[in-house]
Formats: structure tokens, C-alpha cells, sequence
């Protein structure tokens, strides 16, 4: 990462009226996060946990998105550091100012499987159903998901049914 932005400023220095260079310097940075998050993926796949660690960790304090702050708080649980990887995900709700429902969604998740917290689960549902003004079908699957782990079916039908009835309505002209 440190290589592409060192060769960028050496391209710039060299020739400071390309326009060429500064557009993709600029793409370069505006991507870095999706790039490093890919490669920590790659790494992990490979097994090297601790480079994918490593490089979740550089972007998230340097470009923190959502899908990295969730991304290095699943490594966090998984290292078995679950309060840091809620501290992660909350310090995420701060930073991150796109994609918050899937911050939401994962906070959920740990607050349900790790911590066995079911009500804080919903709320954090229910946070990322109003993050995504009521349109996410994801949330509502989560939602319906929860729903039918409680047996709570007639409710879990509901929140399908208006996760359809919503996702016709967003999807027409």
C-alpha cells in the first residue's frame, strides 16, 4: 500500500501537471480500502491470519469503511477478543458514514451469538432497518431470522411479507 502512494507522489513530482496521474491517484485512494479489504481476504484464505489481521487493521486506521470495521471486528471475535470487536463495530458507528446498516447488522450478530443479549440484537436490527430508511432486505431477513430462532413464525411472516411488499415498491420507477 505504502509502495503505490510512494510511487504516486514520485509520478507527481516527476510530471506535476498530469492530469492522468492525479486521476488515478485519486481513484487509487478512493478504491485503497475496497483493494486492501480484498487482499485481506486473499490472505486470510491462504491462512496467513495475522497479514490479513495486519492489513485490516492499517486501513481501518486510515480509511475506516464499514466492511472493513466489520471485517477486522469478525478477526477481533475470532482471535477470541469479543469486547474489542464490539468496541470496533461501535467505534465504526462513529467513523463510517456509508453502509452503517451493515455495522448494525454485525453488532446484532455479536450481541446475540457472543453475548447472548437478544434485546439488544433487536435493537440493533432494528437500528439498521431506520439506517437504510426502512429498504434494506437484508435487515429484515436478519430481523425474520431472529424472529424464528424465538419461534416468533407469525411475526417472522410479517417482517417477510414487508420486506417483499418493500422491495417491489423500491424496485419500480
Amino acid at each position: 500500500m505504502e509502495t503505490a502512494k510512494h510511487t504516486f507522489e514520485q509520478a507527481v513530482q516527476r510530471c506535476p501537471e498530469s492530469v492522468h496521474i492525479l486521476h488515478g491517484w485519486g481513484q487509487f485512494e478512493q478504491k485503497h480500502a475496497y483493494v486492501a479489504h480484498a487482499l485481506a481476504l486473499l490472505e486470510q484464505r491462504l491462512g496467513n491470519h495475522d497479514e490479513s489481521y495486519n492489513i485490516l487493521r492499517y486501513v481501518a486506521a486510515k480509511k475506516p469503511t464499514s466492511v472493513v470495521c466489520v471485517a477486522l471486528a469478525e478477526q477481533e471475535r475470532r482471535r477470541g477478543n469479543a469486547e474489542a470487536a464490539r468496541q470496533l463495530l461501535l467505534d465504526g458507528l462513529q467513523t463510517c458514514t456509508s453502509e452503517r446498516s451493515q455495522i448494525f447488522l454485525a453488532l446484532s450478530w455479536l450481541e446475540e451469538n457472543v453475548f447472548h443479549d437478544v434485546k439488544m440484537a433487536v435493537v440493533y436490527i432494528d437500528a439498521a432497518l431506520k439506517e437504510d430508511n426502512f429498504k434494506n432486505v437484508k435487515s429484515y431477513i436478519a430481523k425474520a431470522s431472529l424472529e424464528l430462532r424465538l419461534n416468533q413464525v407469525q411475526s417472522a411472516r410479517q417482517t417477510l411479507q414487508t420486506a417483499k411488499k418493500r422491495s417491489t415498491t423500491t424496485a419500480q420507477p
